[in-house]
């Protein structure tokens, strides 16, 4: 199976109905790659070179919208996933205004690297723990 394949049975895995057409994402989508990058809400225009770029996806999870906490260990997807240690970049792509982010990196013991985007807004963080 091609990488898109992978992509798209991984985004109907997250129970994500809308018709996809090729070389196009849902919005709201968070990636880890086989480089240990993790891309929260990566931009769909951005997938298919992101892939060229960090490998293969490792794990697909829900992206941070309107009406997501993240706020303990359990209910941040890559934790649950057990994915944590295996992360060495974080990256923020589209629009994340998260409320509080005092769990996000909690296991993240290879992390070696945040890159906030333009798009990444801490106006109505009350914790980062």
């Amino acid at each position: 199976m091609d990488n898109y394949n992978k992509m798209i049975e991984a985004i109907k895995g997250l129970g994500i109905s809308e018709e996809l057409e090729p070389g196009s994402a849902p919005t709201h989508v968070t990636y880890l790659y086989s480089d240990g990058t993790l891309i929260i809400n990566e931009p769909s225009n951005m997938h298919f070179s992101n892939m060229h770029a960090h490998g293969s996806i490792v794990g697909t999870y829900p992206g941070y919208g309107a009406g997501t906490t993240w706020t303990t260990t359990s209910n941040i997807p890559w934790q649950s996933a057990g994915k944590a240690s295996t992360i060495k970049v974080v990256e923020f792509g589209a629009t994340v205004q998260p409320t509080a982010m005092s769990y996000w990196f909690t296991g993240c013991t290879n992390l070696e690297e945040v890159i906030f985007g333009e798009s990444f807004s801490t106006y109505n963080v009350d914790s980062m723990g």
